[in-house]
């Protein structure tokens, strides 16, 4: 072998420990993703669980609504017919 084949070893030699030390990085950064990823899923559930409480409350307090609307409308009309026969009397 002698000096060539020495010198032949060192550059693959190096290579390795770039290409190692590259993929430690690599691992390092999907990592990292793999975390972020992660965190965006539990964001989108907890806003998709939040959205759902928010339709269910806009829900209830739209019925609330209406049913006072049909209060309101029956207490008018109850109201009409009062005055009316009330008129009616005099």
């Amino acid at each position: 072998r002698g000096i060539h084949g020495h010198l032949q070893r060192v550059p693959i030699s190096e290579e390795m420990n770039a290409l190692r030390l590259r993929m430690g990085m690599v691992e390092e950064e999907n990592v990292s993703l793999c975390g972020s990823i992660k965190t965006m899923e539990a964001i989108n559930t907890i806003t998709r669980r939040q959205e759902k409480r928010a339709r269910m409350e806009l829900k209830r307090q739209l019925t609330s609504v209406q049913e006072f609307q049909r209060q309101d409308q029956e207490n008018f009309r109850k109201l009409q017919e009062f005055v009316t026969s009330q008129l009616g009397r005099h």
